[in-house]
């Protein structure tokens, strides 16, 4: 057989084999591995419209959390326990979120519940605690601001509401599709054979990212693993600036219902990991349970999105800084002007009023003399010394004019913040 028939059969056989490995890699990745399809923007964008478009609702979930911190040299606490009843509402970014807190000793005993309530409205941001554990001012009080941020702060602060349900980790300030979307370019996506998932995975400045999503079932996040060091984002500064070394974060959603036709995380799991820099280590883990859910509820019936069970008087702190003070009066949140500031408006007055004596530092004698001398003016001696009252007038108009701008000015202000 000429040779070159040989190697013509032996070049299609060798070029087949290529052929047929290409085809099987190929299958293989389209199906269990990595995707070029698909890019990691186009991942979290369909998870921030899957998670806006999510219809109005409200949940209630159970919580049960473990604390325990590791000293240095590896010695363990003993652990704490809370329990937390958490009820909240969403419609849009409008939030209204309930928690209920107890603490839990060895022997299973609950102490006083500490209620708070945060209230985002589109407008203002409420935040009442009922009482505050661990402080020294334990009365009812309220914060107040119109500065978004100040809400997005606050519902970030130790997964108060188990936002987690709704791709809001702790571990920043935002979901997590809006924290990982300017560096979408940093991440990688591929496809996990459990679960048929979606992964998204990649370091950033706000550190080490990787997400499980559920394409199939609205884009929810069914698993996450968040890994930050000193140098990493965490809200407005780097870690280290906190005085901490790492974080590590997990969730798992270990349990999706559907309610209404649509996808619901009711159970997870989180745990916490956070090291310090003077070598401490603050561990926190527990679970989520939805106990109750509703899409498109009744708003109105419910309450939501205003303050509840407010008792009258609670204080109201200024969060934007304007130094008004407020209470709640009535359903409402009214200015109040202390009696302390009352008071003493009202002795500045009255000793503004006073007619003070006047020390001349001239006996009687010298002023007869003086008299005398200015007989012979055009002046009647009656006119002098002149007339205190008339000489103190000028002041008092002063101080007058000057009381009735302040309170004017006051009364403006007020009513425009009130308004």
């Amino acid at each position: 057989m000429p040779i070159r028939i040989i190697l013509a059969e032996r070049f299609s056989f060798v070029a087949s084999i290529l052929v047929g490995i290409v085809a099987f890699w190929g299958l293989t990745l389209s199906a269990f591995g990595q995707t070029t399809a698909v890019s990691a923007l186009d991942v979290l964008d369909a998870m921030r419209e899957a998670y806006n478009a999510f219809p109005p609702h409200t949940m209630t979930v159970a919580k049960h959390r473990t604390f325990q911190t590791i000293d240095p040299k590896g010695e363990r606490s003993a652990p704490k326990f809370s329990e937390y009843l958490l009820e909240f509402h969403r419609d849009g970014a409008r939030f209204d979120g309930t928690r209920t807190t107890s603490n839990v000793d060895a022997e299973g005993k609950k102490s006083k519940a500490e209620v708070e309530q945060l209230v985002w409205d589109g407008e203002w941001f409420l935040r009442h605690y009922s009482h505050r554990r661990g402080s020294g001012d334990k009365k009812p009080i309220i914060h107040r601001s119109s500065d978004e941020q100040n809400a997005n702060h606050a519902l970030f602060q130790g997964s108060l509401y188990a936002l987690e349900l709704n791709a809001f980790l702790p571990v920043d300030h935002q979901p997590v599709y809006e924290t990982l979307r300017p560096y979408a370019t940093n991440l990688s996506v591929g496809k996990n054979t459990v679960g048929n998932l979606l992964t998204i995975e990649g370091t950033t400045p706000c550190g080490y990212y990787k997400l499980w999503v559920d394409a199939e079932n609205n884009y929810i996040l069914r698993k996450a693993l968040v890994q930050k060091g000193p140098d990493s984002h965490w809200g407005d500064d780097t870690l280290s600036k906190f005085g901490l070394v790492s974080i590590r974060y997990t969730f798992d959603a270990v349990l999706v219902e559907t309610i209404d036709g649509l996808p619901v995380v009711t159970k997870a799991q989180y745990r916490y990991e956070i090291k310090t820099i003077e070598g401490k280590t603050r561990l926190d883990w527990g679970t989520f349970a939805v106990s109750k859910a509703a899409l498109h509820p009744n708003f109105e019936a419910l309450g939501a999105f205003r303050l509840r069970n407010v008792r009258d008087g609670t204080r109201v702190n200024d969060l934007d800084g304007f130094g008004i003070t407020c209470k709640w009066i009535g359903g409402q949140i009214v200015p109040w002007i202390d009696d302390e500031l009352v008071n003493a408006v009202d002795t500045s007055i009255d000793m503004a009023k006073q007619d003070p004596p006047i020390e001349s530092g001239i006996s009687s004698s010298q002023t007869r003399r003086s008299a005398s001398s200015l007989a012979n003016e055009s002046a009647p001696p009656e006119e002098f010394p002149p007339d205190r009252n008339r000489a103190y007038a000028p002041i008092l108009l002063v101080v007058v004019v000057c009381t009735l701008f302040f309170a004017s000015a006051l009364f403006l202000l007020i009513r425009r913040r009130t308004g």
